[in-house]
């Protein structure tokens, strides 16, 4: 009767182990980069008592849904010899839960008017923070892009 208790938990525990799958990393040398495939437009802009709302579409021209991302805005300091980054950012006011691949997700942003103008920052060449996940949360499948703004327009060739 041993025998056939130690065979019944072998075999469960074969068919528990190979039922779970775990998705890998992705390869993205067979892919292609995934930077080239995330794309930003600016859908609108308009002025408000509070500041300037910004209305981002970000769109995932991956073939993985992207999961749970923060989007922010900061706008560089102008310095005597060019600029450099601003470590204040404004955060957007939703959080992305999931944008589907081959979809588009929109952020709004809301840059209050008290930001950074009288501190001599570049209101015309804002950045992009993006940070987030390709399919599930996890440290394998993070991404972040940071930069400037112009560089991931959806019109940008």
């Amino acid at each position: 009767m041993n025998r056939w208790k130690v065979i019944w938990v072998i075999l469960v525990m074969i068919l528990l182990v190979g039922g779970c799958s775990s998705k890998s990393a992705i390869d993205w040398e067979k892919e292609g980069d995934p930077f080239e495939k995330i794309k930003i437009e600016i859908i609108s802009q308009s002025e408000t008592n509070e500041g300037t709302v910004v209305e981002i579409g970000i769109h995932n021209e991956t073939n993985h849904d992207i999961v749970d991302m923060n989007v922010a805005l900061s706008y560089p300091i102008i310095r005597e010899n060019g600029s450099t980054s601003n470590k204040e950012r404004v955060n957007a006011d939703n959080t992305l839960d999931v944008i589907e691949a081959g979809s588009i997700g929109i952020v709004k942003v809301l840059i209050p008017s008290s930001y950074g103008y009288e501190r001599n920052w570049d209101a015309e060449n804002p950045e992009i923070h993006i940070e987030g996940y390709f399919e599930k949360k996890s440290d394998v499948n993070s991404f972040g892009i940071s930069g400037p703004i112009k560089a991931y327009l959806i019109d940008n060739p």
